[in-house]
This record gives structure tokens, sequence and C-alpha cells, in this order.
């Protein structure tokens, strides 16, 4: 962004609240809304529609390795520099006074 960069942030469909919430931080803070912006998309509109299109210019993606090799192959297939960082462990603390039974899955 210091270097005037604009960026698309699209998150994993299972928790966009958190990004959501940050676009309005960067809004609040005096940001214009063409600086940082949160697209919920599926799938299919980001390989035919936003990976593709001639403003997008670097794909970042952090997640699981299947769905980095995908994002990669896209951003390959469509000229796009990429960085990808891929097979984390999805690391979590757990403190003494959490209720298990309340956030179990």
């Amino acid at each position: 962004m210091v270097a005037g960069n604009t960026i698309l942030l699209k998150p994993a469909p299972c928790v966009p609240k958190t990004s959501l919430l940050l676009e309005r931080y960067f809004l609040e803070s005096g940001f214009d809304k063409d600086e940082f912006q949160v697209i919920l998309s599926n799938n299919e509109q980001m390989e035919k529609e936003i990976i593709p299109d001639g403003r997008i210019r670097y794909v970042v993606f952090t997640g699981s390795t299947n769905s980095g090799s995908h994002i990669g192959a896209l951003a390959g297939k469509n000229l796009k520099r990429s960085l990808l960082e891929l097979g984390g462990s999805d690391p979590s603390i757990v403190l003494e006074d959490c209720d298990i039974d309340k956030v179990r899955i």
C-alpha cells in the first residue's frame, strides 16, 4: 500500500467476518474504499473473472497445499506473479478456562 498498490482480500468462505472487520478498520482509518477491499466471491468467480483480470498483477495465497496448487496454476496460466504459503497446520492455543464442549465442531 505504501507503494501505491491496492489490496483485494478474498477470505475463505467459512471466515469472512474477520476480513470484513479489517476492511471496516481500514475505512475508519481514512483509507479509500478502493485501496483495501474484501471480495466475497466463489471459486468460479476467482478462476474466471478475478485472477484473469488485467488489473490484477500479483496473487498471494495462504492455505492448504491443494488449494494453493490450484491458485498457483491459475496465476501462472494468467502470467501473474504469485506468492504461496502452503501446508499450514492450523495451530491454536487453548487456555485453561476454555469450555471445550462449547467450541467443539
